[in-house]
């Protein structure tokens, strides 16, 4: 049996109030925004993972967490997304952050095996707001958008959340489950990033 597995970074209620007020300026049926309690940053997504190993992954988080002091993530803007490509989702973008980035390349590296997608080569910290809605095209499976003029009628530039920074203090090993009612994730366990100063 296997569990669809991904590692998170909660964001701190005010900020998923914050991200989920933005959100409801586009009531939109074509766009699906992420509910306000699924709003997180996605560090790597593991894909359907045997319940048997589950503690391998536990193990090699628990021993890189060790070794890593908490830093902080700065918010950036809103844009579409993935970069340099046609837009599908709207991010919630981060700044830059060196020590994020290196982080990250340490999880990636140990848990290398288990990635159900290569490693970006660009770290964005981002949290997804939503995805666009689009149709698939059968000829070579590429995808097509219901309305190309979709993305250029949402203005993601109104209303900006008024955010600044928060601290990373640990990170969430998680299981993403679809219910009759939609996706909804539970966490497996928190590590705490308590390398001393």
């Amino acid at each position: 049996m296997t569990k669809r597995l991904f590692v998170s970074v909660s964001l701190p209620t005010q900020w998923q109030d914050a991200f989920a007020d933005y959100c409801k300026q586009f009531p939109r049926n074509d766009v699906r925004w992420t509910q306000k309690e699924n709003i997180h940053i996605t560090a790597c997504f593991l894909g359907d993972v045997e319940e048997g190993r589950i503690v391998e992954i536990r193990e090699k988080l628990k021993q890189i967490c060790e070794h890593t002091k908490p830093f902080s993530l700065s918010f950036d803007r809103i844009d579409f997304a993935p970069p340099g490509m046609p837009p599908r989702m709207v991010w919630a973008v981060f700044q830059e952050s060196g020590v994020y980035a290196r982080f990250l390349k340490k999880i990636q590296e140990v848990l290398r095996e288990f990635l159900a997608v290569e490693p970006h080569k660009e770290l964005i910290a981002h949290a997804t707001l939503a995805r666009l809605n689009f149709a698939r095209q059968n000829l070579g499976g590429r995808a097509r958008f219901k309305d190309p003029s979709l993305a250029r009628s949402i203005d993601i530039a109104q209303a900006l959340p008024n955010l600044e920074s928060f601290d990373v203090r640990s990170v969430e090993l998680m299981e993403s489950r679809l219910d009759p009612g939609g996706v909804r994730y539970e966490k497996i366990e928190t590590f705490p990033l308590s390398a001393h100063a």
